[in-house]
């Protein structure tokens, strides 16, 4: 099955599928697709604001949007932001800035002060840890992404049992 770049996403048609992404928001603003994965008649993106959207076949409710309303253009999947975002950001004790974001191989968090014997914990989407470093110092903190497959993860700085910050990454 072909799908068909149309002005808010992608349209099925009869021949195969182009690997290609614009969504059109309500700000008339776009986003691009980072990854796409798809069912046998539904698909799903990874988005470059930091969405996901699904089109295709809802039956199920594989599209995430709350609803069994099949959709010919991709439709924001909800309740993400709790799994994204849901760690808690009270009693952060620095602010820290992550970059790039997303990126391919390596990241480095750069923190207001200097951390000793700091940690690190990267986590999955289903709240795993999937990194973690510890005995970190210094003001600044490389991530590399060795073994992490593409996607959306949450991470949080620890240091002498203090959240020094937390965060989203996203790899591609």
């Amino acid at each position: 099955m072909k799908k068909k770049l149309s002005a808010a996403g992608l349209i099925p048609t009869k021949a195969g599928l182009i690997i290609a992404l614009v969504i059109a928001s309500a700000a008339k603003q776009s986003a691009f697709a980072q990854s796409i994965s798809g069912g046998d008649i539904h698909s799903l993106a990874l988005c470059s604001d930091s969405t996901v959207r699904g089109w295709g076949n809802n039956s199920y409710g594989q599209l995430g949007n709350g609803n069994n309303t099949d959709s010919n253009v991709p439709v924001q999947v909800t309740g993400l932001c709790q799994m994204i975002t849901g760690m808690e950001e009270e009693n952060i004790i620095s602010t820290a800035n992550i970059f790039p974001n997303p990126f391919t191989t390596h990241a480095t968090i750069k923190f207001s002060r200097e951390l000793s014997a700091a940690c690190l914990r990267v986590y999955n989407m289903f709240g795993e840890v999937v990194v973690e470093q510890r005995n970190i110092s210094g003001s600044t903190l490389n991530i590399t992404r060795g073994n992490l497959a593409g996607g959306v993860y949450v991470y949080e700085v620890w240091d002498k049992s203090q959240k020094v910050c937390a965060g989203k990454a996203v790899v591609y």
